[in-house]
């Protein structure tokens, strides 16, 4: 076996990948934790690794230690080089603009919207098209983006320098706009260039896979046993789950007929209908298994992942953006019956990158991309040493799926957060947003909390969110302010039917009940203090006197119930350590400035004339 085989594809051994961030971050006076995990079942290792004092951070994995602490150091670096650790808001914007000259990057330009379409790359072309703006003239252009994303600066947007590989050219992208169509994905950290750029791609063809499967139904052949037997590790972490009685294992290859060197782990909990898939992709199907394994185990029991998905003939909201979007962020999704089809959508295809190095393996995936007419945009964030990049693949790595509506649904976002930080404007006529707002992301697990519109403000606690009942709730406030007692009611019973109250104290459960029954009354009685004497019959007088405050003057709902003035003390610690963290990363970046036109030098031998048309 090569040393770079033994190695699992690192250029670098994992210890000294270690060694090496820890060094800089000691130069940096920034101190992180580690909170091992472990998985006694197929022994892989997983850990949590933190800021000293707070809960920013990132998770690591591995088949041992020191590829598991690799990881963690590496995605730690990865994601605070890309800003994904950092504070971001437009206060920390404006003083890092004062303090060291720039929002968030010192090749940053503030751009119009009709100067960041002129320059006519793939990201511009990949807009227009999403957008049917192709017919459009340039006033109607602008005036459309102008209308569904709202620039930042004084009419103009916060754009960062992308590398492009079929184009040999740098272009400028507005920042809020490509993060809402690829947030995370493409973002990956490496010990050289090129392990860095393949652990990127890697990662988007994984969820261009994920994708297709949950949006076309697909069944997947299995890798055969002959195929899994190249690779010990990982077949003997296959035979470990397969004698354990109560659960199934498949290994699939998700290459779709050699598209994709993607893999992927389903594991079956018998006699309960329940599953989870997970995907692992890299040029080596060994590695892309073991990514599958590390994945599914990081900080869990291989077997807790089988509370993912339940099989479901009907496949109900399979075929859904939502439903996408989840499978990204934690693996709870629902997958087509036809995933356990034994009538495969493609044949099996023995893919594997063989003897070949980074360098090659790299030149590879370039070519795969822009042979079939797709750019490739690189951004280096290297700043610290540990080289680090932002790849966007316009019409592959979309994660976020945007239309026009959601879109216009993240301006109205970003309104109700206004409202919701002072909640005394809030009245009959806008608060209709506040509860379109909740409605429209609803089925996001990552959005579907009231906690998201309080980014700056760390609350103690929100009403009902440890039932995850806190939009069901605030919507039904908001009706309450609009006088649609129905409504409001029809929401709160279905919580007091639906919902396990058990871990509220008795008092809590109380109080909902009585509200419940107060909104019931003014669905049939338009006086306050009436319905407050009805009530005061069944609950004490104490509790029917908070009732009779908060409901006396319904325009005031919202602001007797979310106007916090008690913060989390943890939660401010973080804040605190998250302006230190951004501070000394725009201190580096000043210092260490990168000029994105360097990465030519890196896809020189890749970008022959086979690849490039040539605009130099």
């Amino acid at each position: 076996m090569s040393q770079l085989k033994s190695r699992h594809y690192k250029d670098i051994s994992p210890d000294v990948t270690v060694e090496r961030i820890i060094s800089k971050l000691y130069e940096m006076d920034i101190k992180v934790s580690e909170r091992w995990y472990r998985d006694e079942e197929i022994k892989t290792e997983s850990l949590r690794l933190n800021f000293t004092g707070s809960a920013i951070g990132c998770n690591g994995k591995g088949v041992d230690r020191n590829f598991a602490r690799a990881s963690a150091y590496g995605e730690l670096f990865e994601r605070y080089q890309n800003n994904m650790l950092c504070d971001k808001t437009m206060e920390m914007r404006k003083q890092n603009k004062s303090e060291f000259g720039f929002e968030l990057a010192p090749d940053e330009k503030n751009l119009t919207i009709e100067e960041i379409l002129n320059q006519g790359n793939s990201f511009t072309k990949f807009i227009e098209d999403k957008f049917n703006m192709v017919h459009m003239n340039d006033i109607e252009k602008v005036a459309f983006l102008l209308k569904i994303s709202k620039p930042e600066n004084e009419g103009k947007y916060l754009s960062l320098p992308f590398y492009s590989v079929l184009d040999n050219q740098v272009y400028y992208l507005p920042q809020s706009f490509y993060m809402k169509f690829y947030g995370s994905n493409g973002m990956a950290a490496g010990n050289t260039p090129e392990e860095a750029i393949i652990q990127g791609l890697s990662e988007i063809m994984e969820r261009v896979v994920q994708k297709k499967v949950i949006m076309e139904n697909l069944s997947l052949p299995d890798i055969p046993m002959d195929v899994l037997k190249r690779y010990p590790q990982v077949y003997d972490m296959f035979e470990k789950i397969r004698s354990t009685e109560g659960y199934h294992i498949e290994i699939k290859d998700c290459s779709l007929g050699g598209m994709y060197p993607v893999a992927a782990l389903i594991i079956i909990e018998k006699d309960t209908g329940r599953y989870g898939i997970k995907f692992g992709s890299h040029p080596s199907m060994g590695i892309a298994i073991e990514r599958a394994f590390t994945e599914a185990t990081q900080g869990h029991s291989v077997y807790e992942y089988t509370n993912r998905s339940i099989f479901d003939f009907q496949n109900n909201e399979v075929t859904t953006h939502w439903n996408f979007e989840n499978s990204i962020i934690n693996g709870q999704a629902q997958y087509g019956y036809e995933l356990f089809s034994n009538s495969n959508s493609y044949s099996f295809f023995d893919f594997d990158c063989g003897d070949m190095d980074n360098k090659e393996i790299l030149k590879y995936c370039i070519k795969c991309l822009t042979k079939n007419g797709y750019d490739v945009l690189i951004r280096d964030v290297s700043y610290l040493g540990l080289p680090s990049y932002h790849i966007i693949v316009p019409g592959v790595s979309e994660v976020f799926e945007w239309e026009e509506q959601a879109l216009k649904a993240d301006n109205t976002f970003k309104y109700v957060r206004n409202l919701l930080h002072d909640p005394n404007q809030i009245n009959k006529d806008n608060c209709k947003h506040i509860i379109t707002s909740l409605n429209y992301f609803s089925k996001s697990i990552l959005e579907n909390r009231v906690r998201k519109y309080y980014d700056n403000q760390y609350i103690e606690s929100i009403p009902y969110e440890n039932i995850y009942c806190d939009c069901i709730y605030l919507s039904a406030m908001c009706n309450v302010i609009r006088e649609e007692f129905d409504l409001s009611f029809q929401k709160l019973n279905y919580m007091l039917k639906n919902v396990d109250m058990s871990i509220l104290e008795k008092e809590e459960v109380s109080k909902l009940k009585a509200i419940t029954m107060y909104l019931s009354g003014r669905t049939k009685i338009n006086d306050h203090k009436e319905v407050i004497r009805y009530i005061s019959k069944f609950y004490n007088e104490k509790l029917c006197k908070e009732i009779d405050l908060l409901f006396e003057d319904v325009t005031k709902v919202i602001v007797r119930q979310y106007s916090f003035n008690k913060l989390n003390e943890k939660k401010m610690k973080d804040q605190m350590i998250r302006k230190d963290i951004t501070r000394k990363l725009r201190k580096e970046q000043k210092r260490f400035k990168i000029d994105q036109r360097d990465l030519k030098l890196l896809f020189k031998s890749i970008c022959t004339e086979e690849i490039s048309h040539g605009k130099n």
